[in-house]
């Protein structure tokens, strides 16, 4: 038998325990949690059943979050994990009943194989519904497989013998009903309608339970004219705050203790739905919510806000306004915090009418606090505000209560030392090295971040396989020492966040020499293997001295080269070669402010210089920086077939050494510092009397024999 329900609890509170190593645990629950939602650390689970993160500000959230949502994981793999066997043939099909919460023991089921998944079968009255189990399409589409059921429905074991029946989509939400308690049928889709069948059952009390998004609202008006027509009795019932009766039956919305609620508040939901007017909407509301004198809320594709007016002739009477033409949601918040004790934030707000459809726009917190202002945004995708100013501070609250995402805005490339994960504009690694894409409204859903967007550097998104031991081997017959030894300056370069940490410095590149002996060629293959395609940034006389800087300051653990061929003169001269190698501030500006604050711009990038002529020629400067002659004697037939071979790999082939890098990192870094130690102890014991120039390439030599050890 299967022990999966026994595993999972387990599991489960481990992975919270790991993520609030803070939490307080009695017999029956764990608290002190940070919500998901909110992210205040007062939610709470269940021991016995950790299915849901519960918040305990009733009032200021109170969401029920799946842990399924959380960690996906932990249900994943079931045929690897519980795999049929000779005693048990249909274990993994079993693991799949109790990861949705169901007793396998009361339901009658089989195990297949189809489409090389493991499969739960259940058959009844000729229809065969297949869910193939670890199924990862993303769209979800293809996971379920049913034959021919036009007319038919699922019926539970109680269903002849009770008056009161649930209609479902799915024989999984069916399942769950008749597991709590309750008779139910499932017509296998939304827009399935049985008429023979209701019919023939007449008799029957049936509630309409779709599943509460768009495609579950068009079954349902479609089963309300089959009902009107027959004259049967039904009810409409939407489930809060889950999507499906099984998700409810999971997070414990369905258990003896909740139900009776749960349920009324459907009923609840289910009767707004079939309001047939604002007013009427409003209405129901009130007779729900007492004590509501206003509310902010959509009706059929138009924003309304609801009111009481008092007179003396009536009384209190409640009344509906239309205030805004379309529907508003505030998809998610935007948060620059770069800037000490100031914060600035940008709303991005998704509008939808029938006759503009749908539009999307940021708006500042002056445009959403100024009445002028928003109305004009508005009216530049040609919808209208008919609200006065105290309606835009409802609205402003009503767009907040559905708790969006606050999202992080990062203003650097690379890494992100609040998260300890790399940021690029389409996709990131998180502080595990696991590569995770950019959603569709382009930010990082697990960590709520934003990328940057700002950078003028074109990156490299996809990823190609490449032999990368034949990648360092050809490098080296290219360039001899010094190209391995620039890889692993990269390589550090990407642990300079912890390098610098450990040493209070972080080094230079120098590529300096002949022209045409392959220096700018080494540094557009290196960009290419961290992400970015191309040689550097030029520095020019037309360029501003500042905004080169800001260019600078646009990475974070990442090489920025600087390609200047001037003879005798440098950007970067002695003093700020001397203030850049202990990363301080590229410069400091005076805040607009009265006071005496300053905002400095920081340094956290890697700077490699690739010139002719090298300008560091003071020995100050000279022992912050790994030089790196190139000349054209160095090159002969071996190197030029080297060459062509590296010139062959393309920039996504090339880009997948940064991918190496950064999925093992955790590995990479683990010995970084203690490799470069052992290796100055044996530059110093070699000759080399400057501290300083051993520990310099003590660091470049670490990353390149970490990563050839990894």
């Amino acid at each position: 038998m299967s022990n999966f329900s026994t595993d999972l609890p387990l599991n489960i509170l481990s992975v919270i325990k790991r993520d609030n190593p803070k939490a307080k645990e009695s017999n029956s629950s764990l608290s002190g949690l940070e919500c998901p939602v909110c992210h205040k650390k007062e939610a709470w689970a269940y021991t016995d059943k950790p299915f849901a993160i519960i918040c305990n500000r009733v009032n200021n959230c109170g969401e029920r979050t799946l842990t399924k949502q959380l960690y996906p994981d932990l249900w994943q793999d079931l045929a690897k994990r519980y795999p049929p066997t000779l005693t048990d043939k249909k274990a993994t099909a079993r693991a799949y009943l109790e990861s949705r919460s169901l007793k396998p023991e009361l339901i009658e089921f089989e195990q297949s194989i189809k489409a090389n998944h493991q499969t739960l079968v259940i058959e009844q009255d000729g229809v065969t519904f297949e869910r193939l189990i670890d199924y990862q399409d993303k769209s979800g589409s293809g996971k379920n497989r049913l034959t021919a059921y036009k007319g038919k429905v699922f019926k539970t074991k109680s269903f002849d013998t009770t008056k009161e029946v649930f209609i479902t989509e799915g024989i999984l939400d069916a399942l769950s009903w008749e597991q709590s308690g309750k008779a139910a049928i499932a017509t296998y889709s939304s827009g399935s309608v049985p008429k023979e069948f209701y019919e023939a059952n007449k008799d029957k009390h049936f509630i309409i339970c779709f599943d509460n998004d768009i495609a579950g609202h068009k079954g349902i008006n479609k089963t309300i004219e089959c009902f009107k027509e027959l004259g049967i009795n039904y009810k409409v019932a939407l489930l809060p705050k889950c999507k499906d009766t099984n998700d409810c039956l999971i997070s414990g919305l369905l258990d003896a203790e909740k139900i009776e609620q749960t349920i009324d508040k459907a009923f609840f939901q289910g009767r707004l739905f079939q309001s047939e007017s604002a007013q009427e909407y409003f209405e129901i509301y009130r007779d729900y919510h007492s004590k509501t004198n206003s509310l902010i809320f959509e009706f059929r594709g138009q924003t309304y806000k609801g009111y009481i007016k008092t007179t003396e002739k009536n009384g209190d009477e409640p009344k509906t306004a239309l205030l805004i033409d379309c529907t508003i949601k505030l998809l998610h918040s935007v948060i620059d915090d770069s800037i000490d004790d100031i914060q600035k934030m940008e709303h991005y707000i998704e509008i939808e009418s029938s006759r503009e459809g749908k539009s999307h726009f940021r708006l500042d917190a002056d445009s959403l606090a100024k009445l002028d202002s928003f109305k004009s945004t508005l009216q530049n995708h040609r919808q209208i505000f008919y609200g006065k100013a105290e309606d835009l501070n409802h609205l402003s609250k009503y767009l907040f209560n559905n708790r969006p995402a606050k999202i992080r805005a990062l203003n650097t490339l690379g890494f992100d030392d609040k998260t300890g994960g790399f940021y690029f504009p389409k996709f990131a690694y998180n502080s595990e090295g696991k590569r995770i894409n950019c959603n569709g409204d382009k930010y990082f859903t697990e960590s709520n971040i934003k990328p940057f967007h700002g950078s003028s550097d074109v990156l490299i998104n996809r990823l190609e396989q490449m032999d990368l031991k034949q990648f360092i081997t050809d490098l080296h017959a290219a360039y001899g020492n010094k190209g391995s030894l620039a890889l692993g300056f990269y390589v550090s370069a990407t642990f300079s966040h912890l390098i610098f940490e450990h040493y209070g410095f972080f080094p230079f590149l120098s590529l300096y020499g002949d022209p045409h002996a392959g220096k700018s060629f080494l540094t557009k293959t290196l960009n290419r293997c961290f992400f970015v395609d191309g040689e550097g940034q030029t520095m020019t006389s037309s360029n501003t001295a500042k905004g080169e800087l800001r260019k600078i300051s646009q990475k974070s653990s990442m090489v920025c080269c600087l390609l200047e061929g001037r003879t005798g003169k440098s950007r970067f001269d002695y003093d700020g070669i001397l203030a850049l190698y202990n990363r301080n501030s590229l410069y400091s500006r005076a805040t607009t402010d009265q006071t005496n604050r300053t905002h400095d711009l920081p340094f956290k990038a890697a700077l490699s210089f690739v010139w002719n002529h090298e300008a560091f020629t003071i020995q100050p400067a000279k022992e912050r920086v790994i030089s790196l002659h190139f000349a054209e004697s160095d090159m002969n037939d071996n190197t030029a077939a080297a060459w062509e071979k590296l010139n062959e790999l393309s920039p996504e082939q090339l880009a997948s050494v940064g991918d190496y890098v950064l999925t093992n990192k955790t590995r990479i870094e683990g010995e970084l510092i203690s490799w470069a130690k052992d290796f100055s102890k044996t530059l110093k014991e070699k000759g080399i009397k400057t501290a300083r120039i051993a520990d310099n390439h003590t660091i470049a030599l670490a990353g390149i024999f970490r990563l050839l050890e990894s």
